[in-house]
């Protein structure tokens, strides 16, 4: 037996291989050093030794090593052994490895596609069709339309990496949705979800949305409108089926705000809760910045995220994602979490 040494990302994975007959290899590692050595047809020892950090280019490159490395005489056997690991804890191995990676790469993928919301296209502007409302684009506030698409393509990316986990119809049911969800706000404006939320703003903006779905197909606008009261309703009132659909819209919602506000900060513009323009700042925004040690956008949103959340079908996948994302752009979770998360959850 012996091992085939695979470079990716200076990483570095060990495969047992099968060698050809006659051929009697050992691989073993030293510091930043990999040796493998083996003997060859002719009975012949031939060692070559790699730092690390060299990579592949530098070992197909050392002329010396590529007569000695024979590739023909290596046969990978596939779905067999990983060091000497049966078959099937080396795929459940592999399977935990990418599944702890998905709510990092749901994130990277929304930040990337999101990257379009801090440009605009000029054409109008340029011919006075439309003005710039700032003069760089980092600054221009984030339109209805904008965080509507950036829900859907959270969800949609979910229904990627979690569809053996999550009813797919139920998916799509809430991407549909949430391309409508906040067009009921076009006539009253967006009211923030706190304290301060004037308790007849769900029905003003149903009726909004009742006008603005008009010229909808009568399918697709009974839907809509059946699903914005179910969105709204008590939980505890809804049917498992709706109470998922109406969790995993609540979840994109809400998390999609929180991963906006982090490609803000990413461009060095931190969102505060007393910033001059904030006059409506409500006395649980106020408790939940002196538990959180801090009044950042980011920090308040995604602790409104727990203590509001935390009890929704899925709320573990969308959570992740946050956590990812957070380190992600800051490099570290939020301090003393199991302190303040305990005292948000006692709100």
């Amino acid at each position: 037996m012996y091992y085939f040494i695979d470079f990716n990302d200076n990483k570095v994975n060990i495969y047992l291989l099968t060698p050809e007959q006659g051929a009697e290899v050992v691989a073993t590692s030293s510091g930043d050093a990999l040796f493998i050595s083996y003997k060859g047809a002719s009975n012949q020892d031939v060692s070559t030794a790699e730092i690390l950090e060299k990579g592949v280019s530098d070992m197909t490159g050392n002329e010396k090593q590529k007569e000695n490395y024979d590739p023909s005489k290596i046969n990978l056997v596939p779905d067999q052994d990983f060091c000497g690991l049966p078959p099937e804890i080396y795929r459940e191995m592999k399977r935990r490895e990418k599944s702890k990676k998905r709510p990092y790469l749901i994130w990277k993928h929304c930040q990337n596609f999101r990257k379009m919301d801090l440009y605009t296209r000029t054409g109008f502007i340029n011919y006075g069709a439309a003005k710039d409302m700032y003069p760089t684009t980092d600054l221009y506030p984030e339109t209805l339309s904008q965080h509507s698409f950036g829900a859907v393509v959270l969800l949609q990316q979910i229904r990627d990496w979690y569809d053996k986990r999550i009813d797919k119809k139920t998916l799509d049911r809430a991407i549909l949705f949430m391309q409508y969800h906040d067009l009921g706000e076009t006539e009253n404006g967006d009211i923030p979800d706190n304290q301060l939320r004037n308790p007849d703003a769900d029905n003003k903006e149903y009726a909004c949305l009742k006008k603005r779905l008009k010229y909808a197909k009568r399918k697709l606008r009974k839907q809509i409108l059946r699903d914005f009261k179910i969105y709204n309703k008590d939980p505890n009132t809804l049917s498992v089926e709706d109470r998922i659909f109406r969790d995993l819209c609540k979840l994109a919602d809400k998390l999609d705000a929180i991963l906006r506000g982090l490609i803000y900060e990413s461009s060095g513009n931190f969102g505060v809760l007393h910033s001059k323009c904030n006059h409506h700042v409500s006395e649980g925004e106020e408790k939940i910045a002196e538990i959180m040690g801090s009044e950042t956008l980011v920090d308040i949103f995604a602790a409104s995220f727990v203590m509001h959340q935390h009890d929704c079908y899925y709320y573990d996948i969308f959570y992740k994602i946050l956590k990812a994302a957070v380190i992600d752009i800051r490099g570290e979770w939020f301090s003393d979490w199991k302190n303040k998360k305990s005292k948000l959850l006692a709100l």
